[in-house]
Formats: structure tokens, C-alpha cells, sequence
């Protein structure tokens, strides 16, 4: 005769395992945290089909925003050096392309929205 049991679809082993690497995950994002805080560096998320890009507070910091602030590609551009901006926005442009992965290297001068001076 069968029986109607259900097995358990994961074992105290694999639970065991999921919370070693669950913590192993937490433990790695707070030594970036730190690092990212100590270097004084932010970071960002350009949302190529909403047009969006989400900003970590240094860089919100940087470019003498709220950090709440919703930034568009637009806004972005207009904090730029008028004479870096062509040249950034190229990179920016070159750097949206599937085939660069994302990647991109650029210095370029800030005129903060805050009236702080130019970075």
C-alpha cells in the first residue's frame, strides 16, 4: 500500500546549506558596504528601458542632489561640464550597447545642481 505522504521538497541539509550561504551573501554585501564607504565611491543603476537611473547617495552627493532624487538620463546630462558633456554622453551611449557589457571609463567635470562648486 502507498502512502499519501508528501516528501519534504528540501532536507534539513539543504535548508542548512541555503542559511550558510545566505549569511555568507549578507556577510560579502557588507564588506562591499564598507569598502565602498571607506573609498568614498557610490553606485549607480541606468535602467536603459525606463529611461530611470538609480543613484546611491554618494553620487546623489556628488552631483549635489537629495538622495531620493529621481534621475533621468536628461537631468544627468544637464549637471555635466558644458564642454565634457558631448564626450560623456558619447561614452554613456557607447557604454548602453549590448556588445560594450556595460562597461565604461570616463572622468568628466560635475557642475553640482546644489550651486556647490564644480567637481
Amino acid at each position: 500500500m502507498k502512502s499519501n505522504r508528501r516528501q519534504p521538497a528540501t532536507s534539513g541539509t539543504d535548508i542548512g546549506r541555503r542559511l550558510r550561504d545566505k549569511e555568507a551573501i549578507h556577510e560579502n554585501e557588507e564588506r562591499l558596504r564598507l569598502a565602498m564607504e571607506v573609498a568614498d565611491l557610490g553606485t549607480y543603476d541606468w535602467d536603459l528601458p525606463a529611461g530611470m537611473i538609480r543613484w546611491s547617495g554618494k553620487v546623489c552627493e556628488v552631483f549635489g542632489l537629495p538622495a531620493d532624487v529621481r534621475v533621468t538620463p536628461d537631468k544627468r546630462a544637464a549637471l555635466i561640464h558644458p564642454d565634457d558633456r558631448e564626450r560623456a554622453l558619447g561614452l554613456f551611449a557607447a557604454a548602453a550597447e549590448p556588445a560594450s557589457g556595460g562597461a565604461y571609463r570616463a572622468e568628466y567635470r560635475v557642475l553640482p545642481a546644489d550651486g556647490s562648486p564644480e567637481r
